[in-house]
Formats: structure tokens, sequence, C-alpha cells
């Protein structure tokens, strides 16, 4: 949604209201700070920040050391972002169509977790992340009330 107001404010002018001064600065051409309503603060906004969209929710694989193992049953992947300090001994029961998991290690499951895995490098957003926009008819963007 922010990527779509940065477009449309080329031509038209956006008020975005945020508490987060790193959004403000990746976004806006000219910043208006409040304090108990009062303006404390105004100036134009030439820095070239890139805005961090790094969640700790997020595993971004691809930046991770990978180890596979291929074995008769299926392969086993590895990902790490640390060295091992000593081997993972796992165990995988299957009974009844249900797959039973033992470590060595503790063990954490993702689909139990509100974890995202990503099969890519994590990046930051910079402004040229907009130049991708396709053209779209201002009209109708507009909502009237």
């Amino acid at each position: 949604m922010l990527k779509l107001l940065e477009k449309i404010s080329k031509n038209t002018l956006i008020l975005l209201v945020t508490h987060d001064i790193n959004i403000a600065k990746f976004y806006s051409d000219k910043i208006i700070e409040l304090k108990d309503g009062c303006i404390t603060n105004s100036y134009d906004n030439d820095d070239d920040v890139t805005l961090s969209r790094n969640n700790i929710n997020h595993i971004y694989l691809k930046d991770l050391t990978q180890t596979e193992e291929k074995t008769n049953i299926g392969n086993i992947k590895v990902y790490s972002n640390q060295e091992l300090k000593e081997p993972i001994n796992i165990e995988i029961i299957v009974r009844n169509g249900n797959y039973y998991i033992q470590s060595n290690q503790p063990l954490k499951l993702v689909e139990e977790s509100n974890l995202k895995i990503i099969d890519d490098h994590y990046s930051d957003i910079n402004s040229s992340s907009f130049d991708n926009i396709s053209c779209f008819k201002l009209d109708s963007l507009l909502l009237t009330f």
C-alpha cells in the first residue's frame, strides 16, 4: 500500500501520519513533527534512507549456510546462521501416517509457530523499489465519502 502511495504522491499531495520516524524519513519529502498537538519542527527531508523490513518472524533461507544430505527415503537440509557446536542427531518415526521427530537438540516446529520461511535473501527497501510499479488511472482509485 505504501508503495502505491509513493507513486501517487508524484502528482498528488499525500499526508502520512505515523509515530515511526524511519517510515516518515523514507516516504516523505517534508516532515512536520508534532507534540501535544503543536508543531515542534518542520523541515524538508533530503535523507536517502533505506527502510529495514526485517521481521524476527521471517527466516530468509538464502542468507543461511545450507548442508544437504540425500538419503534413500528423501533429502535432509540443514540451514544455519552459525557454526554447529555439536552434531545433530534426528530420529524420524512414521507411524499410522503421522511423523514424530526426536532430536538431541531442542526442536521448534514451524507449523506450530508464527514463522514464515522465505526461500530468498533478505533485502531492505529503497526508493528504487517504486520504479517497478506500473501506471494506473488515478480516477479509479479516488474514494468519495
